[in-house]
């Protein structure tokens, strides 16, 4: 890039930098954002290097987050988080690393506290109907059709 930095960049440097210290985002959403400023690909490359060197972005810290939130939040499932993840931008190996980190007996008790949520009891038996209307809501919380099936059985 040029050896000297144009105003206009060093002024969106400045705005993406406190866009990004609000939130957790992406390097996809930093571009996304980017794309719709007057700039040259040089001076998008430049400000996503700066961006990352003084830790505003971090694709790793934003999956971390990502995953936090939405596991604990909003109680989604492994399924319907890797495909957000996917959505924003994070490679597989990445979103990967990050889904193993979920705790295996926390992720059941949330799916257990979905079903209760949804009608299901442990001690009643479910009948046909009933078990595909839970397998189907469980599935689209992006919780594993297999582990709902243990659970249920």
């Amino acid at each position: 890039m040029k050896k000297e930095v144009r105003t206009h960049v060093k002024e969106v440097l400045a705005q993406m930098m406190v866009w990004c210290d609000r939130q957790d985002r992406s390097s996809f959403e930093v571009q996304q954002k980017l794309e719709g400023k007057e700039l040259e690909r040089e001076e998008m490359q430049w400000l996503l290097e700066q961006l990352q060197e003084g830790d505003y972005q971090n694709d790793a810290r934003f999956a971390d987050s990502f995953v936090s939130g939405h596991f604990r939040i909003k109680k989604w499932g492994k399924l319907k988080i890797r495909n957000g993840l996917q959505k924003k931008g994070i490679s597989g190996e990445l979103a990967n690393e990050v889904l193993n980190k979920i705790d295996p007996e926390l992720y059941k008790e949330h799916l257990k506290s979905y079903l209760h949520s949804k009608g299901w009891r442990e001690e009643a038996e479910v009948s046909f109907k009933n078990k595909q209307r839970l397998l189907r809501s469980c599935y689209q919380r992006g919780y594993e059709l297999e582990m709902v099936r243990d659970i249920l059985d």
